[in-house]
């Protein structure tokens, strides 16, 4: 059975530094998340949009600082694999692993980022940083995963996207082929205090006694997304519930 660590949820990072002023006041404003159907041809799911108020570089106070000097030596190293290589390596994209929520919080350094809520108290944390050739840092992805066979599986993600970023859309989502088709059901939830959060329910219009479910919400500068699978179909007001307790953590 599903456990919540209380400890996670609702905590918030005390604000050792406020953000520049444009950028605090456009991450006050309400930021809408759109979802979409896809439906082209071979290419079938959702997306879910959203617009984001970058943050500087600057405003980056932990040991984060440090990605920007590995992926400029990523560029500098790479060379690329041979055409009949199964090795997948692009330079860029820089990850730390952490024991904990609470590290990798450190690590990033942001204030005002709260503590990104988690239904489960064994999971995997890491940190990862993209950036451009000259070492500037455009992404940062908060990512904890929870995954095995005796249990639903959670994957929660917080994308902040800074002042080098070229795009300032975030777009998220999932697909599948036509062989395993799915049925979608968006949902629209409002936490206590009127914060805008979506929700995805992905059951399979095959025989599967499992069904898969998304809920998104932009919490000040970042983009935060949870995923829960192997959830029984039988269970989808429980998992429905656990992603409005994920969304009220962030009120």
């Amino acid at each position: 059975m599903l456990q919540f660590n209380n400890k996670s949820f609702g905590i918030v990072f005390a604000a050792a530094l406020l953000l520049i002023s444009c950028a605090r006041s456009a991450g006050n404003q309400p930021h809408e998340i759109f979802l979409v159907k896809v439906e082209k041809e071979g290419e079938k799911g959702f997306q879910a949009e959203a617009e984001l108020s970058p943050v500087s570089w600057r405003h980056f106070n932990g040991e984060i600082r440090e990605a920007g000097e590995s992926i400029v030596k990523q560029y500098a190293e790479y060379t690329p694999p041979p055409p009949e290589s199964s090795i997948i390596f692009l330079p860029g994209i820089y990850i730390r692993s952490f024991s904990s929520i609470d590290e990798a919080m450190d690590y990033i350094g942001l204030a005002e980022l709260k503590t990104p809520a988690f239904p489960y108290e064994d999971y995997q944390c890491a940190v990862i940083c993209e950036g451009e050739e000259n070492g500037r840092v455009n992404k940062v992805v908060l990512k904890l995963s929870h995954i095995n066979d005796k249990e639903y599986t959670a994957q929660e993600t917080m994308t902040i996207l800074t002042d080098a970023a070229k795009d300032t859309k975030i777009v998220s989502g999932g697909a599948w082929t036509d062989e395993w088709p799915r049925n979608l059901e968006f949902l629209q939830y409002s936490t206590p205090a009127g914060k805008d959060c979506r929700i995805v329910v992905m059951k399979p219009r095959y025989q599967s006694k499992y069904i898969g479910l998304t809920g998104f919400v932009v919490d000040g500068n970042a983009f935060c997304e949870m995923n829960l699978g192997s959830v029984l179909r039988e269970d989808t007001d429980y998992a429905i519930q656990i992603l409005h307790d994920w969304a009220d953590a962030f009120d």
